[in-house]
């Protein structure tokens, strides 16, 4: 049960910033939640990885993230797909059209 509120708490900051929506980092650490280091990325996605997303719109739509550093983005309708990269403690993900394909990196964090 950990392992899937750790995981679901991860997508949903990366579909925050999927959708541009800015995440106040002092906020997080006030909250108690702990910023993942390298290790702690490379340990989290070296296993397929499938969660659910919404966007400010209220649109879903299901992530897969794979081991190799490709992930997917499947809506009703489309999808999308691209290729991540774990880099100096950062998720960095680059999308073939959203953000028109350029890439952008986060820190992630740990919400309990």
């Amino acid at each position: 049960m950990k392992k899937v509120f750790l995981f679901v708490a991860l997508l949903g900051f990366i579909a925050m910033f999927i959708s541009c929506a800015a995440v106040n980092e002092k906020t997080l650490k006030e909250s108690g939640a702990k910023l993942l280091n390298q290790q702690d990325l490379i340990e989290f996605f070296k296993v397929e990885r499938v969660g659910s997303v919404k966007n400010k719109q209220g649109r879903s739509a299901e992530v897969y993230y794979f081991p190799d550093g490709t992930h997917t983005l499947k809506w009703p309708g489309g999808g999308d797909e691209g290729k991540y990269r774990l880099e100096n403690g950062q998720f960095c993900s680059k999308w073939r059209d959203i953000r028109g394909g350029k890439e952008k990196c986060f820190r992630l964090y740990r919400i309990e």
